[in-house]
């Protein structure tokens, strides 16, 4: 660097920090995914439909905090067996054209009384092997794990045969290490005590439940006239119905079972609301997690690979130790050579971590590096307003002290509070 500093102006040190006061916003929670786990008689179209409706219902509803992301996904779980089991009854009763079967099917049109008894005789023999068999569990723990790795809280709203899916979630997830091989939720609570628990940022809903019992007292609501629901607590056993209206309507508006996510439970406005109150209650309880991947601060800095002076960027923890992470750099000319240091979110310790420089100038008396930062973590460094800093170092080895990490628990839902301190101008250390 040094003296060819300004031919390479244009590449200089990208520096990404915080505000010196207030909460960072590269360690804030990213927001809220709510998911929908699908039940029983339902083709991947039918359970997206069912998310969309819940979706639109959400957003009407005033629940979440606006200034953060608020998503809403599925948790499919296949249901070609059931289906299959409901057509081969369908074709042994004449039934030629399977239009009728689809529109009975969707609650669409009123079905006829030996197509209501095969449905809740199918019921009971799914409900039973779903109890015991859980073909796409593991698909359904990464789906919640990439969006808790990236910052969010997770309300999981299961109906029907979901619900025992949602158990599963309730008792593993928290154990599971998912792709990212980071470590499972209950490793990171270890390693960093910042980490909320697991029922701190995951909660489940249960609508229609066939179980006999819910994790960690999640709530669940179902009609007395749930005719599914009735007949599996007849044969099986589950959870008593708690509603006192009545969720059987006639088609198109309604489900002649009084099972339908949509068309009953929906639909109806004590569950509609029951389904919304335990929403909002589930979410104020929420925290967000860290984000696993997230930077405090990044800086990028390039020189000149003929050029012998150079800077390397380092943080340490209040203990004096290295955080040694995210190092990274890459090439744009066979001249340059662009640096990339920074922690992450998740590595902060309590206390104050310092930012140190190091550098390095030999064979001449001094040299000027230069670099850039951005106030809000590196995520859009085009909208972000930039720092520029230049400092000199004579020739030899020096440290400085850059700038420092001020690291505490949050407040509310925030697991960190965390504010960065750039330092205008770099501080020798003697």
């Amino acid at each position: 660097m040094g003296l060819l500093v300004s031919k390479w102006i244009s590449l200089l040190a990208l520096i990404t920090i915080l505000p010196q006061t207030g909460n960072a916003s590269s360690c804030q929670g990213r927001g809220t995914v709510v998911f929908f786990g699908n039940g029983m008689f339902n083709s991947k179209r039918d359970a997206d439909s069912s998310r969309k409706a819940l979706e639109n219902f959400l957003k009407r509803a005033p629940v979440f905090n606006h200034e953060k992301d608020l998503k809403v996904d599925l948790a499919y779980k296949r249901n070609e067996g059931v289906l299959e089991q409901l057509a081969v009854v369908a074709i042994q009763k004449g039934i030629t054209d399977f239009e009728d079967y689809w529109l009975w099917l969707s609650s669409l049109e009123e079905a006829p009384d030996w197509f209501k008894e095969t449905m809740k005789s199918a019921s009971i023999d799914v409900l039973e092997e779903s109890a015991k068999h859980f073909s796409d569990l593991e698909e359904h723990f990464e789906g919640y794990a990439r969006y808790v790795r990236n910052g969010y809280n997770v309300i999981l709203v299961s109906h029907s045969q979901g619900n025992f899916y949602a158990n599963q979630t309730m008792r593993n997830l928290s154990r599971y290490t998912d792709a990212s091989l980071t470590g499972s939720i209950e490793e990171k609570k270890q390693i960093n005590p910042f980490f909320p628990k697991f029922f701190d940022l995951f909660v489940n809903i249960q609508v229609a439940t066939p179980v006999s019992a819910t994790i960690n007292d999640s709530p669940w609501l179902t009609f007395k006239d749930d005719l599914v629901m009735a007949a599996v607590r007849q044969s099986t056993g589950a959870l008593p119905a708690n509603l006192s209206t009545s969720g059987i309507g006639l088609p198109p508006n309604g489900d002649f079972l009084g099972h339908n996510f949509v068309y009953a439970y929906l639909r109806n406005e004590e569950s509609r609301n029951k389904i919304l109150s335990n929403i909002q209650n589930a979410y104020s309880k929420l925290h967000y997690p860290i984000a696993y991947f997230k930077n405090a601060f990044l800086i990028t800095h390039s020189h000149s690979v003929d050029n012998n002076a150079d800077v390397f960027f380092e943080t340490r923890d209040p203990s004096w130790s290295d955080y040694g992470g995210g190092h990274d750099e890459k090439w744009p000319n066979p001249n340059l050579q662009v640096q990339m240091d920074s922690a992450n979110c998740f590595e902060l310790k309590p206390g104050d971590s310092k930012i140190i420089a190091e550098t390095i100038v030999p064979d001449r008396k001094s040299a000027t590096f230069q670099y850039r930062a951005w106030p809000e973590g590196g995520v859009d460094l085009k909208k972000e307003k930039s720092i520029d800093v230049s400092f000199q170092a004579s020739e030899g080895v020096e440290w400085w002290d850059v700038g420092v990490i001020h690291t505490k628990a949050g407040s509310g839902k925030e697991p960190l509070d965390v504010q960065i301190e750039i330092y205008p101008q770099p501080r020798l250390r003697r």
